[in-house]
């Protein structure tokens, strides 16, 4: 049977490295414990880290607000989860000697897309949120691995309960993603795309993909009527601006359920379920 989920969010969207140990190290708090047991690291500003050397059991790493990758970065055999965020880091070659299977870029600053995440033929889970890169290069086909790809993603304002998507700057995607067999989660939240790639229609694989944000106001009817083997869910957001059919699709569902869950058939045998949250 064909079947459609489409997800209406309100809610934070959880990054796609936030499964994490037990016990996570602040570099600040380092001198009480003994370097081999730290297996999850985060650095942050104020910390002055001049070397990992002596982190090599290191597994996962967070550096945020730093201006330079400390030495011995290229140097860890265990690190599998590497994340960077808001910092002045525009050279990563450290990339190429790394196995990693995670990797998070996030409001660096950076201007192109870094070739050095091609040569990462581990990599399982990407994000990528540069709002000043404009391209996406065609080789990212090349990770034949890639389970999911984040491009996108909501962060809170200094109002209460108010937030903004912040994306990559691409206005499409590459069509060598769908000779990821692997691929399955696709989130371009933010980014100035205006209608769901063509490739997408038949790519049995995508269980998931967020759009909200962006500048799709419809959602094909080729997608909907494609034969799938797995359920696909689409995120929207709830004040997305659809055209007249999807934007009834979404309301006779809320008129069902207006929170929670909804279930109805929805033609040729295709069953839609709309999950809507919303804040207070």
């Amino acid at each position: 049977m064909k079947k459609l989920q489409l997800l209406l969010t309100g809610v934070l969207f959880s990054g796609m490295l936030g499964a994490q140990k037990d016990k996570y190290w602040n570099y600040s708090e380092i001198e009480t414990a003994n370097s081999d047991s730290v297996f999850i690291l985060s650095i942050r500003e104020g910390d002055n880290v001049s070397s990992l050397d002596q982190f090599q059991n290191l597994e996962e790493l967070t550096i945020y607000d730093q201006d330079n990758v400390p030495e011995g970065i290229d140097n860890l055999p265990n690190l599998k989860e590497l994340s960077i965020g808001r910092s002045g880091i525009s050279d990563v070659s450290f990339l190429r000697n790394l196995e990693l299977h995670s990797l998070e870029l996030r409001t660096n600053g950076m201007t192109d897309f870094p070739a050095e995440i091609l040569s990462i033929s581990t990599l399982k889970n990407l994000v990528f949120i540069e709002p000043e890169v404009n391209h996406i290069p065609e080789k990212i086909g090349g990770l034949s691995h890639l389970e999911s790809l984040q491009l996108g993603g909501r962060v809170y304002t200094a109002e209460p309960e108010s937030f903004k998507y912040t994306g990559t700057n691409v206005s499409d995607l590459p069509s060598s993603l769908a000779s990821i067999s692997t691929l399955k989660s696709i989130d371009i939240s933010g980014c100035p795309i205006g209608a769901i790639p063509e490739w997408m229609y038949a790519k049995q694989e995508l269980s998931e993909l967020w759009v909200p944000g962006t500048q799709i106001t419809s959602i094909p009817s080729a997608l909907l009527d494609a034969e799938r083997s797995n359920m696909l869910s689409i995120g929207v957001d709830s004040k997305q601006g659809f055209d007249k059919d999807t934007a009834k699709r979404i309301r006779e569902a809320k008129k069902q359920n207006g929170r929670g869950i909804s279930m109805r058939q929805a033609g040729r045998g295709m069953k839609l379920i709309v999950h809507t949250y919303y804040f207070n």
